[in-house]
């Protein structure tokens, strides 16, 4: 004879569990999806951005446009830049920072960049094709301006 209140052999407080599992799962998921909504990039954490538009700007000079999710603006305060990372193929880390010459348009940020024979980062974002991905962080820096104050962290 079944147990009264059993759902195909599982208690009811296994099927409490799993719920509660579940619920808790997707709480979590969607706290992140917020979080990245709320904050386009992080300090600590290389993110993907999509390349979405790459233009010639002059000899060996290239002006890329980067997607920010959401539609969000990146507004990196004044003294700040992004880092940007690739990893070689012996596992080497690259990484170079760059001050975004546009960072206040809603879902794009613009970076400058000169590809120098031999130069590494140059060279790999120049192989770069619309609709492929950098791992990109910020705002870093250790200057800190807000009007009327100036700062240097670190010293």
């Amino acid at each position: 004879p079944k147990r009264k209140g059993a759902i195909m052999g599982i208690g009811r407080a296994a099927v409490a569990a799993a719920t509660s599992a579940a619920a808790a799962g997707l709480a979590l998921y969607l706290y992140r999806c917020y979080k990245r909504m709320k904050e386009p990039m992080a300090v600590r954490e290389f993110k993907a951005f999509r390349l979405i538009e790459r233009q010639e700007m002059g000899e060996a000079t290239h002006l890329f446009v980067f997607q920010v999710p959401f539609g969000k603006e990146l507004n990196l305060p004044a003294g700040k830049h992004v880092q940007i990372c690739f990893t070689k193929s012996d596992g080497e880390q690259v990484l170079r920072s760059y001050t975004p010459t546009e960072s206040s348009v809603p879902g794009r940020f613009d970076v400058l960049f000169k590809v120098y024979p031999g130069g590494q980062m140059g060279n790999y974002l120049n192989k770069l094709n619309v609709g492929d991905s950098a791992y990109i962080r910020g705002p870093t820096g250790r200057l800190s301006y807000k009007p009327g104050e100036f700062s240097v962290s670190g010293r």
